[in-house]
């Protein structure tokens, strides 16, 4: 084995990467944000809220059939992308509308599945969000951005 593998594995092994606790720690954690974005949603729903995605990004559709938010609980995603509109996300049947759509739908929170891009959609949701509507990040952690602010959940 080379000098640099061997150092690899040795700084693999610091990292915890060998032990099943880590792994285990870290499902726990994910279930905790799934479980946390979920409830969050479900709550506004029984408050009498609109919840809507925001962006069919797939790695945004893998958290919601890891998670299982449907069309149930999360009736549409508005999608810039022209191509996209009137198809349905793989796995969860939500139907993908366009941001005009959504603007009549007037929801009061928007699940964001391209969280990655946060700076960006927070920049081009501004007026949205000066509406009072809300920003939900499901990651790196839960959180919501408002007018306000943000804030954990």
């Amino acid at each position: 084995m080379s000098k640099n593998l061997k150092k690899l594995f040795a700084k693999e092994k610091k990292m915890g990467l060998f032990d099943v606790e880590t792994y285990t720690k870290f499902y726990n954690k994910i279930i905790h944000l799934g479980k946390t974005v979920k409830q969050y949603i479900i709550n506004e729903i029984n408050n009498g809220e609109t919840v809507i995605g925001l962006g069919a990004s797939t790695k945004g559709n893998v958290l919601l059939q890891f998670f299982n938010i449907n069309k149930k609980i999360l009736p549409y995603i508005s999608e810039i992308n022209p191509k996209k509109i009137g198809l349905r996300t793989l796995g969860t049947d939500i139907e993908l509308i366009s941001d005009e759509q959504a603007k009549n739908i007037n929801p009061i929170c928007k699940l964001v599945l391209p969280w990655y891009f946060k700076k960006e959609i927070i920049k081009r949701e501004k007026n949205y969000l000066k509406n009072w509507g809300r920003l939900l990040f499901p990651m790196p952690y839960p959180h919501v951005v408002t007018r306000e602010g943000e804030f954990d959940i």
